[in-house]
């Protein structure tokens, strides 16, 4: 309940944007304007229809004959379970409305996950101006609205950077969990999701590039294994594939994509640079705040391989001195050897002089021999007549007598004492308010991968896709506006540094918040004028 109330301005704002996505998805829902809207609409309306026909009739070669296999099957099961009582009932308005709602829930997850993401370096309030960014992109509401998966997988996506920032290298299980989410968004989702598996090499790379052995030879086995979980994952959601005439339909239905992406469409134009980034304009991020990300990108890079050669530098002073303590201890021990023999030359004259002592000394001991053997039977004679005392008015002897000492420990008489200080303070700390634990600073190391993933995936789609759709960059600039978070951090600690003067922890406080905000805010404002319905 109280996360829920800390939450709710998040909560709020996921709900006014899935009742607008629900206002602007029943528009255009007559099957006789369908083929005139954006997007695959028309197709995957037909789809739908065959693949329920497929389920109603058990055909197994209908049900899987759905055009677009570059999508993933259990997307299309899903949006055939959302459509299905309208189908079976003929209601084609609800039928088309039905997928477009689906498709909102998934937008609204990433706000979620984006937000879940920026909580674990940000406040609530920076936290919820960072998904304010999010929602101010004009892709963000004109994918939400199409039949395609895109949102779907953005969702996968930002799954992996939020379980790789929580691994922080550690290489544990949500490293474990990185690798699934995104696997999952290869299958589930879309096969473009493969572009982003730089991003999980990178992270694996990075603490091997000290170049050292043992480094080298675990990142390369981290790598194998991780890519033949993610095909088992995609063949495994995908199940067609084990089939000839299925995995033949992917592959002519993978060449047919890969050749309209050349060809833009079939069209034999040449899209060029600048129409992309005007694309990237006007559906994403404005110019200034797209090359300022650019630059943080870059920044996070140099930062990434500092950190690296910091670390390589080390290893070889480490090494060194190492070698030192190796020569200075082969050093000390032939010391030590010629300090044992002298000790044993020691020894022997020492064992010759005891000896000459022992034999001196052995006529005194025969003669007091006799001495001892007289005092001995006096002090025994004596004993035995105080033992006979003592037993004979012993009160313990009686069994009907309990001394009055018993429930005492006599172990140690200062062990109550202790107990009942012990118990005061614990008393006392029951009563006291917890000391909150300082928060560790967040290290910008881990978001380097993330920038390698987000630089490939960008550059790929702008030098080597002969298309500007702006479907194909929803993923990575949703990815983008995690980079936002190293940026908010860096701007904190550089007004906190150049901060001086009085104004106590009250004015920190201000220039911490000003800081975090100040990157957020120049982006919501260079994106408020995109955003529309």
């Amino acid at each position: 309940m109280r996360n829920f109330r800390d939450n709710l301005a998040l909560y709020a704002l996921m709900a006014v944007c899935f009742a607008v996505f629900c206002y602007m998805g029943w528009r255009y829902v007559d099957v006789e304007f369908l083929a005139l809207t954006n997007g695959d609409a028309m197709p995957q309306f037909l789809q739908l229809q065959k693949m329920s026909q497929g389920l109603i009739t058990l055909n197994i070669k209908q049900f899987f004959a759905f055009e677009f296999y570059n999508y993933g099957f259990f997307y299309y099961v899903l949006n055939l379970l959302a459509a299905l009582p309208f189908i079976i009932t003929d209601n084609y308005p609800l039928q088309i409305y039905a997928p477009r709602v689906l498709n909102a829930l998934f937008s609204i997850a990433n706000l979620w996950l984006l937000y879940k993401i920026a909580r674990m370096y940000l406040s609530a309030c920076n936290a919820l101006l960072l998904v304010g960014v999010f929602v101010a992109m004009a892709g963000f509401w004109h994918l939400g609205y199409v039949f395609k998966p895109d949102v779907f997988q953005a969702f996968f996506v930002l799954a992996c950077a939020y379980y790789l920032l929580r691994d922080n290298f550690s290489f544990g299980k949500h490293y474990t969990l990185a690798w699934i989410a995104l696997g999952l968004g290869i299958g589930l989702a879309k096969f473009q999701a493969i572009l982003f598996i730089p991003m999980m090499y990178a992270y694996i790379c990075l603490p091997a590039l000290s170049m050292q052995a043992g480094q080298i030879l675990l990142a390369l086995k981290r790598c194998a294994l991780g890519t033949l979980g993610v095909v088992a994952l995609w063949i495994a959601s995908n199940p067609y594939l084990l089939h000839k005439s299925g995995f033949n339909a992917w592959l002519s239905m993978f060449e047919g994509n890969m050749n309209s992406n050349a060809t833009n469409h079939g069209a034999y134009t040449q899209v060029s640079l600048g129409d992309k980034l005007a694309m990237i304009d006007f559906y994403y991020f404005e110019m200034v705040v797209f090359i300022v990300l650019l630059v943080l990108c870059c920044y996070l890079l140099w930062l990434g391989l500092v950190r690296v050669f910091r670390d390589l530098a080390l290893g070889e002073i480490h090494k060194q001195t190492i070698g030192q303590n190796k020569d200075s201890s082969k050093d000390y021990y032939a010391s030590a050897v010629s300090r044992d023999d002298d000790k044993k030359m020691d020894s022997r004259i020492f064992t010759q002089n005891a000896e000459i002592l022992q034999s001196s000394n052995s006529t005194n001991a025969t003669r007091r021999q006799d001495l001892g053997d007289k005092n001995g039977a006096l002090q025994g004679e004596s004993r035995a007549h105080t033992l006979a005392y003592v037993t004979a008015d012993s009160p313990q002897q009686n069994k009907g007598y309990r001394s009055p000492l018993g429930d005492v420990s006599l172990e140690s008489p200062f062990l109550a004492p202790k107990q009942a200080k012990r118990c005061g303070r614990e008393l006392a700390g029951f009563f006291r308010k917890p000391m909150p634990k300082p928060k560790k600073p967040q290290s910008l190391i881990p978001f380097a991968p993330l920038a390698v993933g987000f630089f490939i995936s960008l550059a790929y789609l702008l030098f080597f896709v002969n298309k500007a759709w702006e479907a194909y960059y929803f993923s990575t600039m949703a990815l983008g506006c995690v980079l936002y978070i190293p940026l908010a951090l860096a701007c904190a600690k550089a007004f906190m540094k150049t901060s001086k003067g009085g104004g106590g922890a009250a004015q920190c406080k201000a220039i911490y918040t000003l800081s975090n905000r100040c990157a957020i805010t120049l982006a919501c404002i260079a994106d408020s004028r995109r955003v529309y319905v």
